[in-house]
């Protein structure tokens, strides 16, 4: 399922976009356990801190980008120009996939199929980055006991409160394990959770600039037409992040899709865009008069 928030036309003279992708995982997927939900954060970690330098060049260029695993499941966002958004999260997908599949048991004995990780130094690099994001998040776990009495109570509070809620000192002994937080188990439980997902997506965008024309009236077509164009770009994205996973790509929320312009009624559109309204359309409406409802 694709939502796309509407633009609006103050900030269209600056061409950005943010997107969100939440991969939907049910807690059996992947939170069944400590050890399983602590091996797909940290996986997310590692492939996060892979990014670094995968994505330098995009990074220095104003892009930005963060994945992060939840008790929901997966989400990563992007943000940057319009034009480098789509291209920036198939990039970011594809290389998870790679890693992933680098790192899998049942493809690490013969290193990444297909050539998608290139000779056997690429693993022991994520090999390295697993095991000083393993230490980082051991000792980031380890320092909630210094927290704050307000920050503790919030803890425990939300302990309390969740029915299905891990504790931090579970996370932390499957952490100090070797022989239990491996890369493999790690990618294992990350690949459960993608695999049981379910994508949905959020795209903000900014409004095409209007300029005047010479006759005084508004260039640039219609604002009908920019919003159904708006709509096939978000879910052209999600098509795109769905071949960028390939065989590991989540299902989407909802199949069913939304006719918008000539593409109305085919068969195979996609995920359907559900166009949301900003703060700035709801100020703009004209509050209603009570001469009007007097008459």
């Amino acid at each position: 399922r694709v939502w796309r928030v509407a633009p609006s036309l103050k900030f269209a003279q600056v061409p950005k976009a943010r997107v969100l992708l939440h991969m939907v995982a049910p807690a059996k997927a992947y939170y069944q356990a400590p050890g399983n939900a602590v091996l797909a954060r940290l996986m997310a970690c590692t492939v996060l801190a892979d990014l670094n330098d995968y994505l330098y060049d995009a990074s220095c260029a104003g892009c930005g980008y963060e994945l992060e695993v939840t008790t929901t499941g997966l989400v990563l966002g992007v943000s940057g120009f319009e034009s480098q958004v789509p291209a920036l999260v198939s990039a970011i997908l594809t290389r998870l996939r790679q890693v992933l599949k680098a790192t899998m048991p049942a493809t690490n004995a013969e290193g990444a199929e297909g050539g998608e990780l290139k000779g056997a130094g690429e693993v022991d690099k994520l090999r390295s980055l697993f095991e000083t994001q393993r230490e980082l998040l051991l000792v980031d776990l380890q320092n909630t006991e210094l927290e704050s009495p307000y920050g503790q109570a919030a803890y425990w509070i939300r302990q309390v409160m969740e029915s299905e809620a891990w504790h931090v000192s579970e996370y932390m002994e499957v952490l100090a394990d070797p022989e239990l937080a491996t890369l493999e188990a790690a990618a294992l439980s990350l690949g459960a959770l993608l695999k049981a997902a379910k994508l949905e997506v959020l795209v903000t965008e900014n409004a095409p600039s209007r300029k005047k024309s010479k006759g005084g009236g508004e260039g640039g077509g219609s604002l009908a037409a920019d919003e159904a164009a708006g709509a096939l770009r978000a879910r052209s994205l999600a098509r795109a992040a769905l071949e960028a996973l390939g065989e590991m790509a989540p299902r989407m929320l909802d199949e069913t899709t939304a006719g918008v312009g000539a593409e109305e009624g085919a068969a195979d559109r996609g995920p359907r865009a559900v166009l949301l309204p900003t703060q700035a359309d709801h100020e703009a409406k004209p509050a209603p008069s009570s001469s009007s409802s007097s008459s």
